[in-house]
C-alpha cells in the first residue's frame, strides 16, 4: 500500500483487491482517531469509505489501482475515492427488494453529501460527512 498523510489529508492507493479494505480501513482508522473525531462518528467515515471502495474494486479495469483519500475541515471530513474503468449508473433510490447488490451508494448518500463524476476512463465518488449539530472536531 502507497500511503501519504499529512495534517488534514490522508491518501491511500492500493490494488483494486477487496482483501485490502481490511488495510485502508486500518490506516484511516488511525487517522481519524489521531485528529480526535469521536468514534461513532468515525464509524460513518469508515462505512461510507467502505462501500466506496468496494464499488471502485468492482468497477475497476484489471490491474488497476483505487486511491482513497480522506481530507479534514472543522467541521466535516470528505472521502474520495478514484478508480479507473467504464463509468456506472447510480440510482440511490432504488429499493431493497428490487435487488440483492447496489444499495452501496444510497448508504453513503444517506450519511453525507456524495457525488459522482465519470470522465476520461475515471470514476470519483466524494463524500463529505458532517460532524453533529453540537461537536466540532479538533485537528
Amino acid at each position: 500500500m502507497n500511503q501519504q498523510q499529512t495534517n488534514e489529508k490522508l491518501c491511500l492507493r492500493v490494488p483494486a483487491e477487496r482483501s485490502k479494505e481490511g488495510e485502508i480501513r486500518s490506516s484511516a482508522r488511525a487517522w481519524l482517531r489521531d485528529r480526535n473525531v469521536p468514534e461513532d462518528q468515525a464509524v460513518d467515515v469508515l462505512l461510507a469509505m467502505g462501500e466506496m471502495f468496494s464499488n471502485a474494486v468492482d468497477a475497476t479495469s484489471t490491474s488497476a489501482d483505487v486511491t482513497v483519500r480522506l481530507s479534514m475541515m472543522i467541521d466535516a471530513v470528505t472521502v474520495k475515492v478514484f478508480n479507473v474503468g467504464p463509468p456506472f449508473r447510480v440510482d440511490t433510490q432504488q429499493r431493497e427488494a428490487e435487488c440483492e447488490r447496489g444499495r452501496g451508494l444510497g448508504i453513503v448518500s444517506a450519511l453525507g453529501a456524495m457525488k459522482v463524476r465519470c470522465a476520461g476512463g475515471r470514476t470519483v465518488v466524494t463524500c463529505e460527512l458532517p460532524a453533529t449539530r453540537y461537536q466540532r472536531w479538533r485537528t
